[in-house]
Order: C-alpha cells, then sequence, then structure tokens
C-alpha cells in the first residue's frame, strides 16, 4: 500500500437489539434506532442469524426506518426493540430479504445499510424485519443474531 493511498476499514462488529423470536407469519419487529452521529461511517453492513420452523420457506424481508437530526422516524418506527405493525410499513427502504429453511438456521448478508439510502447513511436508522416465511419463527431468542459492522475510510501513511 502506498503513502496516501486511501482504503476501506470496519469497525468491530456491534450486535443490533431486535427480538425476532416467536414473530408469527405476516407479522413485524422493529429494532431500536442506530445513532451514526458520533461514529460518522460511511456505510453499515448488516448480517442476520435467524431459524424458522417447519413450512417456513419464504423469506424475511428487512427495511431500515430512518430520521434525520430528531426522532421523527420513517411508517411511524418508534426507536426502540418493539413488535410492528407490518401494514404501516409503506416509506421505509427495502435492505434485503432473508430465505428461510424450515427448521434450519440461515445467515444472510453482509446487506449494505447505504446501498438502501441510495448510497448515503442518514444520521439515524434501525431496522424493520417482517415476516414474510410462511411459518412463526423460532421460540429461542439466541436462534436470531443482528449484527452491523461499520465502514469508514482510513489514508496509508
Amino acid at each position: 500500500m502506498a503513502a496516501g493511498d486511501i482504503k476501506n476499514a470496519y469497525a468491530p462488529k456491534a450486535t443490533v437489539t431486535i427480538s425476532p423470536a416467536s414473530v408469527t407469519n405476516g407479522s413485524a419487529r422493529e429494532s431500536t434506532v442506530i445513532s451514526n452521529t458520533s461514529n460518522l461511517y460511511r456505510d453499515y453492513l448488516l448480517r442476520v442469524v435467524a431459524k424458522g420452523q417447519a413450512s417456513g420457506t419464504s423469506v424475511i424481508n428487512i427495511y431500515a426506518y430512518a430520521a434525520l437530526g430528531d426522532t421523527t422516524y420513517t411508517d411511524g418506527a418508534t426507536g426502540s426493540d418493539a413488535a410492528f405493525t407490518a401494514a404501516n410499513r409503506l416509506n421505509s427502504v427495502f435492505v434485503g430479504a432473508v430465505q428461510m429453511n424450515q427448521t434450519t438456521s440461515v445467515t444472510a448478508g453482509p446487506f449494505s445499510v447505504a446501498a438502501a439510502f441510495g448510497g448515503t447513511l442518514p444520521d439515524k436508522f434501525g431496522f424493520i424485519a417482517v415476516n414474510n416465511s410462511g411459518a412463526t419463527l423460532s421460540t429461542t431468542a439466541g436462534d436470531h443474531v443482528w449484527e452491523v459492522e461499520g465502514v469508514y475510510q482510513t489514508v496509508a501513511q
């Protein structure tokens, strides 16, 4: 690497606070908000580990809600780990889909959050998981892990 080269660098993974265990088919859950006001990362990569139940062979759709310098979140999200009315998800941006495999644990991603927002992150955002798998998600909390990794740029010395 030559002096002055700009390279991507990655922050340590962080767990997203969301509790999708036992979310029924057709229902949704939102995560707590992630603030990018201090780290100022250029992107966040999202990885999702999920587990379904028998007959759950379709997808969990992942959307991102956002706010601009306040706490007025897209689609009436609250910024908390809470149940979310799936029918209210109208204007949040699509991040990706997790293809489920019945009772087998699956890992999906990484998904670029900045790409979902057209290339630039808002200062605050969170996720909405809409279970369209065809079955209730696993009831075991440990079967579901959502993690983000901040992406920033560094310059070689």
